[in-house]
């Protein structure tokens, strides 16, 4: 075979292998919108069916100035949104619950940061991340739980982590949590629960 030869067939063997590419490529999308919708069909049968409270959707907004990374994914009986902004940690949340509404913030800080056993730094450190994740229209007030994480941090001498702070009206309960700081080699892991409900 001369090197003209090696050369034509090397030329007529690209365009094929490229379209054979481009159609596994498009192939193993379609079956990914696919699959997504069918969860997405599931998951909101699940919740119209079952559940007091609606359908989970995202809590944060594309138009969001904070935002550097959004995606959501709604899964059977949650979804999960993962966010990473622009300054400060990255954030994984689920919105879970049937007869109440629940929202898991898992926090996330690379480097070195506080001691976990400063419990004040971190509530406020927390409440002010939390008001970078709000939306207009959110089923829970973001601002709101700032403001009682704030609270909690002039009026308790002895904030502790784990313990229930009320926010919201009277007529359902409402409550934000923190969970002790887990710190790791790589950074520290945080997370704050939020519960409205039974609703």
């Amino acid at each position: 075979m001369t090197p003209d030869t090696i050369s034509k067939s090397q030329t007529n063997f690209m365009p094929k292998a490229m379209r054979k590419h481009r159609l596994f490529a498009g192939l193993f999308l379609l079956t990914t919108i696919l699959a997504s919708c069918q969860s997405t069909r599931h998951a909101t049968a699940y919740f119209e069916q079952n559940c007091t409270r609606g359908v989970p959707a995202p809590i944060v907004g594309e138009a969001n100035p904070h935002l550097a990374k959004h995606s959501f994914r709604l899964r059977k009986t949650d979804a999960i949104e993962k966010i990473t902004l622009k300054e400060g940690p990255t954030v994984e949340l689920r919105n879970w619950g049937c007869e109440s509404y629940a929202l898991s913030l898992s926090l996330f800080f690379p480097g070195n940061h506080a001691d976990p056993g400063n419990v004040a730094v971190w509530y406020q450190t927390c409440s002010n991340l939390i008001t970078h994740l709000q939306r207009e229209g959110a089923a829970i007030d973001v601002a709101q739980v700032s403001n009682v994480l704030k609270q909690a941090i002039q009026q308790d001498a002895n904030l502790k982590y784990g313990t229930a702070h009320s926010f919201g009206g009277m007529e359902i309960p409402a409550t934000v949590s923190i969970a002790q700081p887990l710190p790791g080699p790589k950074g520290t892991k945080v997370l704050v629960e939020m519960v409205v409900g039974p609703l």
